[in-house]
């Protein structure tokens, strides 16, 4: 394995994070146009969670007792009023490199859309410039 497969790789996520946010805005608004909500689930500690509306921003329900509630809000009739998120990414891959174990893949993919990594770090893995890599970052 080379450091050269692991900028690779950096720069294929950072690529795919720029087309998969296009990719998604246009899913969100074509749910949007038929009327649709569309909504994500956001644990926001262990036990406390909130549904967020993709579009607004803003917080449509809040519970607490971890995922297992979570989950029986997404199964309750409720939740079948709303277009969940997930439903519309599951068919956006996920980047992988030839030379790279998938699990090193997963865990660089995970780096790179952390917010809290500087985008400084990013560009000394990739040879970008900040400004580039806040851009393909979104931010």
């Amino acid at each position: 394995m080379s450091d050269e497969l692991v900028r690779h790789h950096v720069i294929a996520v950072l690529k795919q994070l720029r087309d998969r946010d296009r990719i998604i805005d246009g899913r969100i608004q074509a749910q949007a146009d038929r009327g649709r909500q569309v909504v994500n689930a956001i644990m926001l500690d262990r036990e406390e969670w909130a549904i967020v509306d993709c579009s607004t921003g803003a917080t449509l329900a809040t519970g607490d007792g971890g995922p297992e509630r979570l989950d029986m809000l997404v199964d309750s009739p409720q939740g079948e009023d709303w277009v969940w998120l997930h439903t519309l990414t599951r068919d956006l891959r996920r980047v992988t490199t030839r030379g790279l174990p998938e699990s090193l893949c997963d865990a660089l993919e995970e780096w790179v859309e952390d917010p809290s990594v500087p985008h400084r770090a990013i560009a000394r893995v990739t040879g970008w410039t900040v400004g580039r890599v806040a851009q393909a970052r979104g931010t």
